[in-house]
């Protein structure tokens, strides 16, 4: 009799354990499943995607860095065939900086003499470099300079005649000139010219114009110094 209860006791214990671990399966398996499920289509989809970057990737046509890391310069874009210039050639190398250079509109830069003036005389106008350049030819030229002195002024000529002989120099030992950048302000024009002496020295000066009619005259000349032929 009590075997027979104890053989019942452990068949229900059985099929408990059966029941519980069936119900187990039923529960899990689903959720492990979907799990694998969910975890290919995602690897599915990324895969995908990364198909798609490379594909776009491999379609864009990049151009070449003109710049790399930090500044360094990449090779140039393209070199022009040499070209000859006054027998002298030279290769000419295209850039992008080039490239954008060229479209901006091209500045006249003119030299600049250091404690004189600007060489950029575009400003003059007919009439005043007209009278400059009379006045200093008709001194290189030993002639009179009378007609470009404004009325009244003539003692103006005489002053500077005398005071470049103060400098150690002689009006008969000028040989050339160059004339500066003017200054305008109204009726009034401030030439700066560097008359040149034989022997390759100078004298810098101011030589004033006002408007006369319509003709420009010169009413004052100041001196600014003069130079041995070393300098």
């Amino acid at each position: 009799m009590t075997g027979s209860i104890k053989k019942r006791n452990v068949m229900s214990c059985i099929s408990d354990t059966r029941l519980v671990f069936t119900l187990f399966l039923c529960v899990v398996l689903p959720f492990v499943s979907c799990s694998h499920k969910r975890d290919a289509a995602s690897a599915d989809k990324t895969a995908t995607l990364m198909d798609k970057a490379v594909l776009l990737e491999g379609a864009i046509k990049w151009s070449a860095p003109v710049h790399g890391s930090f500044g360094e310069v990449q090779q140039p874009v393209r070199k022009f065939p040499p070209a000859n210039f006054a027998g002298n050639p030279l290769a000419v190398t295209l850039w992008a900086e080039n490239i954008f250079s060229g479209s901006e509109q091209d500045v006249p830069a003119y030299p600049y003499l250091p404690g004189f003036a600007n060489l950029d005389i575009s400003s003059y106008t007919e009439a005043q470099r007209a009278c400059v350049q009379g006045f200093c030819t008709a001194i290189e030229n030993n002639t009179s300079a009378d007609g470009f002195m404004l009325s009244g002024y003539v003692y103006a000529l005489v002053l500077f005649k005398y005071n470049v002989g103060q400098f150690g120099k002689r009006i008969a030992d000028i040989e050339s000139h160059i004339l500066g950048q003017p200054f305008i302000t109204g009726d009034v024009c401030q030439c700066p010219v560097r008359f040149v002496f034989k022997d390759k020295s100078h004298l810098d000066a101011f030589l004033y114009l006002v408007k006369s009619s319509a003709d420009w005259k010169i009413h004052q000349i100041e001196l600014k110094g003069a130079t041995d032929g070393r300098q």
